[in-house]
């Protein structure tokens, strides 16, 4: 399921060259995953919600922790909208903000779209990314 979303998302990212296209690449790659993989969407959701790792870890947090201890390089560079937030600070293009807590509620609005279409078919998870490209386009706008 994974190495599927890596091989959307990276590319899409990879294709722009300003943090805002890349973080609007982001977020459809993503959400676009999601609509297209529904079984694979809830198959993940469930995974990542219900796993431990022998430390006690939710996925995200033992995801976070190798993240911190080794950075992601190349095109799993691509795959953290915490990078995505870094590049827009450095270059001026986003406003002041916190990276970590823009990924955060990024990745929890990602979440929900595929929370919601687990619980019904019939939303419409294209409209919903369409949604949090505005938002971040505002809530990153200098």
């Amino acid at each position: 399921i994974f190495t599927r979303g890596v091989a959307v998302i990276v590319p899409a990212v990879n294709a722009e060259t300003t943090a805002a296209a890349k973080l609007s690449a982001y977020i459809r790659a993503h959400i676009g995953f999601v609509a297209a993989n529904r079984s694979a969407a809830v198959a993940m959701l469930e995974l990542v919600s219900g796993y431990r790792d022998a430390d006690g870890l939710r996925v995200d947090q033992a995801a976070a922790k190798a993240v911190a201890e080794h950075p992601p390089t190349g095109d799993l560079a691509a795959l953290d909208p915490q990078a995505i937030f870094v590049e827009g600070l450095e270059s001026g293009e986003f406003r002041e903000l916190s990276t970590l807590f823009m990924k955060n509620i990024l990745r929890g609005a990602l979440d929900s779209a595929a929370q919601e279409y687990a619980r019904d078919p019939d939303y419409d998870v294209i409209a919903h990314g369409e949604v949090l490209v505005e938002i971040f386009e505002k809530a990153t706008a200098p």
